[in-house]
């Protein structure tokens, strides 16, 4: 089954875990915290995502984040798929050195607070050490300003999200908060999207995708959507429409010409295809590029090309009566505003 692109609105905090394959003990390995923590500076560094807070376990790392406008799955690639290469280069190993792509939790900003103390406090739960004051795992010291923060991580943000002041103050206030809740859980025990979504198929008897949970105080919402992954027209309808958008004729987008404009109409028949379910490597084929080419130009679409992309897919799509009411009457999400 394909995989779908997970959909998220800028600002929004998500909670996000990275597992290591059967739970080694990867981050144990000598510099491997530090490597990781550059990786992910390098990551935040060419994308407008922040990160709030962050627990680096041995077996798993934590990360608070606010959604920028790159993609996520995009945003997670940058940084694990580089440091799994450092590590089977340190360990001369092969093979896939995390346990499947990142999960996801969306929360509210006011459950910021609850988050933060949950990632400084895992050092303190896996009983490492006592209090979340003794662990370089985390951010919590960086935010007691007890060691230099990394320039990814920040920390006037966290604190103001949690309503306290960006001085001494608010740092001690935020490690009293910390330490009062050392045993307090943001995720259930059982949160498992792959399961709910094969339940929701079984149930329903429909094709549907699980996007970021959300929780709540009525606890996880999977918000459940219908998907198209049989679009009723076909590839030549789709490059019809971007030629007569872009004025590059279908001819030249999957030639070998790499005028800017015709690369540009590629990135947005790419695009297109993959709002409407299309297999990437379909769309590559049918523009003339590989796999790995069309990917790379999904990424850094301007402003005014995610606008032609949203307008082509709304022309194009045509949704099947009846779908939303069997799932409830939830409407689709509404596409994210560029800029």
């Amino acid at each position: 089954m394909p995989r779908h692109r997970r959909i998220l609105a800028r600002g929004e905090l998500v909670h996000v875990i990275s597992r290591f394959v059967d739970r080694a003990h990867v981050l144990a390995l000598p510099g491997a915290r530090t490597e990781y923590t550059r990786r992910l500076g390098l990551t935040f560094a060419e994308s407008d995502w922040t990160a709030v807070s962050y627990a680096m376990m041995s077996s798993h790392v934590h990360l608070g984040l606010i959604v920028g406008s790159t993609p996520f799955d995009d945003l997670m690639v940058r940084a694990n798929a580089p440091f799994a290469q450092w590590v089977n280069r340190l360990r001369r190993g092969l093979g896939p050195v995390f346990a499947d792509r990142a999960k996801s939790l969306v929360l509210d900003p006011g459950h910021a607070g609850r988050l933060i103390a949950y990632h400084h406090n895992n050092p303190v739960r896996a009983k490492v050490v006592s209090s979340a004051r003794e662990s370089d795992w985390t951010s919590h010291r960086a935010y007691l300003g007890d060691v230099p923060r990394p320039p990814w991580l920040d920390v006037r943000l966290g604190l103001a999200l949690m309503e306290l002041p960006a001085m001494s103050e608010g740092r001690v206030a935020l490690d009293r908060y910390v330490d009062d809740r050392r045993d307090e859980r943001v995720l259930p025990e059982a949160w498992d999207p792959d399961r709910e979504r094969r339940r929701l198929r079984r149930d329903r008897a429909l094709a549907v995708v699980v996007h970021h949970p959300r929780a709540s105080a009525r606890g996880v919402d999977f918000k459940p959507q219908v998907t198209r992954h049989r679009w009723p027209g076909n590839m030549d309808e789709l490059l019809s429409a971007v030629s007569d958008r872009t004025g590059v004729l279908v001819e030249a987008m999957a030639g070998p010409s790499r005028l800017a404009h015709v690369c540009e109409a590629r990135r947005v028949a790419i695009l297109v295809g993959l709002e409407l379910g299309l297999r990437l490597v379909s769309v590559a084929r049918a523009v003339g590029r590989t796999g790995t080419g069309a990917r790379r130009l999904t990424r850094g679409a301007s402003a005014d090309t995610q606008r032609v992309v949203a307008t082509l897919v709304d022309e194009l799509r045509r949704p099947a009566p009846g779908d939303l009411e069997a799932l409830g009457g939830r409407p689709e999400p509404e596409r994210r505003k560029a800029g």
